[in-house]
């Protein structure tokens, strides 16, 4: 394979192995081919260590399946995925790695490129926030204004005393009931302003979960830029 990354290929693979974005590639076997420096300092391998290994050798045996799945199903039907999964350090540690999966073709033959980035702190972050919110009847929210989507955690499913799954969309007939008249509009109020300015705003709202039980309910509403711009709404929901 060593073909395969010559001369006439040097800008653009100098460009992308001298980023700070952790890059590999693979082969349609799963052999790793080529990685860069920022890819080995995350598993604390030599890259000469790490290529030549077919990339499940890095992974726990519990993640093994996934991410052969995703891996077919790529190879198959050629669509870009991302997923969040551990990878074993040299160490026999763990790492938490958010990775893009794409194929590319370099002279006729096509390769995978994965772009990974750590969310190790995040993850951390997120179940230290389930502990916390349990205790506290604190939730947690994300809403992509790209897509008008919201993503809850456990915490707001018990607040609203329903199941885990189906979110009303924002806004709507489904997630008014939940509300007194006119309460409902003091949290769409409390997501505009923020959406607007970039602000944090915070509301106390009149809420009615599904048994019927009448609650005061603390929304805080913080903005999450893109480009400079406000692409997601997040924040904090509790009883």
């Amino acid at each position: 394979m060593a073909n395969k990354w010559d001369l006439n290929k040097e800008v653009f693979l100098n460009a992308l192995f001298g980023s700070t974005m952790a890059v590999r590639f693979t082969d349609s076997e799963g052999v790793i081919l080529k990685v860069n420096k920022s890819y080995c300092d995350l598993l604390g391998y030599q890259c000469s260590e790490v290529e030549g290994l077919k990339y499940v050798e890095l992974l726990p045996a519990e993640y093994r399946a996934k991410e052969k799945e995703l891996n077919d199903k790529l190879w198959k039907e050629g669509q870009r995925y991302q997923t969040t999964l551990k990878k074993k350090r040299k160490d026999g540690t763990y790492i938490d790695l958010n990775g893009s999966f794409q194929l590319v073709m370099f002279e006729g033959d096509t390769f995978m490129m994965t772009l990974y980035h750590d969310v190790s702190e995040l993850t951390r972050l997120n179940e230290l926030m389930g502990k916390i919110g349990h205790q506290a009847k604190l939730g947690g929210w994300e809403r992509d204004l790209a897509t008008d989507s919201i993503i809850w955690t456990d915490e707001i499913y018990k607040i609203y005393g329903i199941e885990k799954g189906t979110i009303p969309k924002f806004g709507d007939k489904e997630l008014a009931k939940f509300y007194a008249p006119g309460e409902l509009q003091k949290l769409i109020n409390n997501h505009e302003f923020t959406k607007k300015t970039g602000e944090r705003s915070v509301a106390v709202i009149r809420f009615k979960s599904a048994d019927g039980k009448m609650k005061w309910v603390k929304n805080t509403t913080d903005a999450h830029f893109v480009d400079g711009k406000v692409a997601k709404l997040y924040g904090t929901f509790q009883d």
